[in-house]
């Protein structure tokens, strides 16, 4: 009974605070298991996080979160705000979506998330083009491989390689897209005098790899794994400082001037490239304007993308 009535008296405070200020910094500890990431994600320093959750704990005399040596989990209070605050920030971002759509103008900002490979590539070359022909229009570029959430808002649009985009987000298909296998041209010169069958090759592979493609081993069947990572710019650096062979999206590949297609293996398919955006936003002008121009821009470029560009 003590308890039950602990618990009510903690919910009529909770119903009188009901500030997402506040909340947004539960959530975030919540969503990312620890103050460090809900400060990256809030953009603010770690300290401004723990104040903010200590000083909401004090003045509801409850505990959000239990400190754990593998990070914080939530208390059945914890919980309950994470619940408030998600339903909060539901009404926020439908309301944030619904005044954007009705905004006719080409200006503000766009946000758009795209791999790091990708943000060095030619859409940047886009992007550059787009920012003369529209400049009120202010483009924020988060260079990352995460995920990020366009149902929470966290981006307006993504640039993305898949072949199953989200059935919930509006997507334009920029264009198909092929691989090839690289490496660097002094790498090639000092092992490839020697019959494929008698080369002993390094393969740079993901994470995950045990083992080259068969294709790889096919046509050169002494090629082994010496390098994983799980990034491809971190495997094209791998390959450009002559660690080994390694796959590529041509419009990545055939753009480095120090790598060279290995020789006996073909092209492969990679998912094409998509930008996609929230159903709620496909209607506001400057991400519209954006989105056409992406495409417009990239159909030139399909060679680049489909490794049919001449080559040196």
């Amino acid at each position: 009974m003590q308890e039950l009535l602990k618990t009510a008296t903690w919910l009529c405070k909770f119903a009188q605070m009901l500030d997402w200020d506040d909340l947004r910094f539960v959530l975030a500890v919540h969503r990312h298991g620890g103050v460090s990431g809900a400060a990256r994600s809030l953009a603010v320093n770690h300290w401004t996080v723990s104040r903010r959750i200590a000083g909401l704990e004090k003045r509801l005399g409850v505990r959000f979160f239990d400190r754990l040596p593998s990070g914080f989990a939530a208390t059945d209070a914890g919980y309950e705000a994470v619940a408030a605050a998600e339903a909060m920030e539901r009404t926020v971002l439908s309301l944030d979506r619904t005044v954007a759509a009705r905004d006719y103008r080409p200006s503000g900002q766009v946000t758009i998330t795209a791999p790091l490979m990708v943000v060095l590539g030619p859409f940047s070359e886009a992007l550059a083009g787009f920012r003369q022909r529209y400049p009120e229009i202010e483009v924020r570029v988060l260079a990352t491989n995460e995920l990020l959430n366009m149902h929470r808002g966290e981006a307006d649009l993504a640039i993305r390689s898949t072949d199953a985009p989200d059935e919930s987000l509006f997507g334009l298909r920029l264009t198909e897209q092929r691989a090839a296998v690289y490496a660097s041209r002094a790498y090639l010169e000092h092992l490839l005098v020697k019959p494929p069958a008698e080369a002993r090759l390094d393969w740079i592979g993901n994470t995950e790899q045990a083992a080259p493609p068969p294709e790889v081993l096919s046509a050169y069947p002494r090629c082994r794994v010496v390098v994983r990572t799980d990034d491809k710019l971190a495997a094209l650096a791998a390959a450009r400082a002559g660690l080994g062979l390694c796959r590529l999206p041509c419009f990545c590949g055939d753009r480095e001037t120090a790598l060279r297609r290995v020789p006996g293996l073909e092209l492969s398919r990679y998912p094409d490239k998509w930008l996609l955006t929230h159903q709620d936003l496909a209607g506001v002008e400057r991400i519209r304007l954006l989105m056409r121009f992406a495409a417009e821009a990239i159909r030139p470029m399909r060679p680049l993308f489909m490794g049919e560009r001449p080559l040196e």
